[in-house]
């Protein structure tokens, strides 16, 4: 059975490079992603926000190999729900959209999780925590 093998694991940015295991689905880089029986997907809150993976690495096609950046304690530029800027020192969160993040977690969503995925180093960029803090929310 294939096993993730960290192919960077010095510095910020660690990354895995995922075998056996494709995009299933166009992907841009530092999308949240996760691992699904249909490969690499964008995750959020409310879809597939349990299986939070990383962040992917690069831009990728459908059907292409896939690196993501899951190490805790990565530095990682995710794209921010509406463009919008995180603020340093503060939690991040997946949003309600798939692939993008949010300054605060997601509200007025049944069924969806408010799951921590980092902490804000500047207003784009933030550390990767992967000891997920997830609340279902009612």
């Amino acid at each position: 059975m294939p096993v993730a093998r960290a192919s960077n694991a010095i510095g910020t940015g660690a990354y895995v490079a995922v075998p056996d295991v494709v995009a299933g689905e166009p992907l841009v880089q530092g999308e949240a992603v996760a691992l699904t029986p249909m490969g690499i997907v964008r995750c959020s809150a409310s879809y597939y926000g349990n299986a939070f993976a990383g962040f992917v690495l690069t831009n990728l096609d459908p059907g292409k190999p896939v690196s993501i950046v899951s190490m805790r304690g990565s530095v990682v530029t995710p794209i921010v729900e509406g463009g919008g800027l995180l603020v340093p020192g503060e939690r991040v969160f997946l949003s309600n959209t798939p692939g993008k993040v949010s300054a605060s977690p997601p509200v007025g969503v049944p069924g969806a999780a408010s799951i921590q995925v980092g902490v804000a180093t500047s207003d784009t960029a933030m550390i990767l925590l992967t000891d997920l803090r997830v609340t279902i929310l009612g």
